[in-house]
């Protein structure tokens, strides 16, 4: 083919208008090794052998390649937000736990906190028994505990 036919079918692949038998003689003639082409076409022998080596590495790939390392990586991802939220609820409810053990069940004795369920338990007692003797005398117990002057 000549120079001048080679040129003007380069003119037309840069501008989009050949035909895809065109293109293809056109990668046959500037990708052979044994061609001497001049320096303005170089850039284009080089982008048409790089397609080649891409080429032959796309269909070097095992089929199903892609996909499963899209799969992968989705997986991957999903496993990561699982093990964060399982992570937060572990730590929220370990955080719960601990909180609720401070402000356990306690009594104020003698201005003191205290979470002794045994002295709390007798001062209990030992405070219904000053406060009540008998069954006529629970609202005077009330009373006592702290009722309004008005109530009487």
């Amino acid at each position: 083919m000549r120079k001048e036919d080679v040129q003007k079918l380069i003119d037309r692949y840069l501008d989009g208008t050949t035909t895809t038998a065109e293109e293809r003689q056109l990668r046959e003639l500037l990708g052979r090794d044994d061609t001497v082409v001049p320096a303005e076409w170089k850039p284009l022998r080089a982008l048409f052998r790089w397609e080649a080596v891409e080429r032959e590495n796309q269909g070097n790939k095992p089929a199903g390649q892609d996909a499963r390392t899209k799969t992968s990586r989705r997986l991957r991802r999903r496993l990561a937000a699982a093990v964060s939220v399982a992570a937060a609820a572990v730590l929220l409810i370990g955080a719960v736990v601990h909180f609720q053990g401070r402000n356990a069940d306690y009594a104020i004795i003698e201005g003191k906190k205290t979470t002794n369920q045994e002295i709390i338990e007798q001062e209990a007692l030992a405070a219904l028994t000053l406060v009540g003797s008998d069954k006529e005398e629970d609202f005077g117990a009330l009373l006592q505990m702290g009722g309004n002057k008005s109530e009487e």
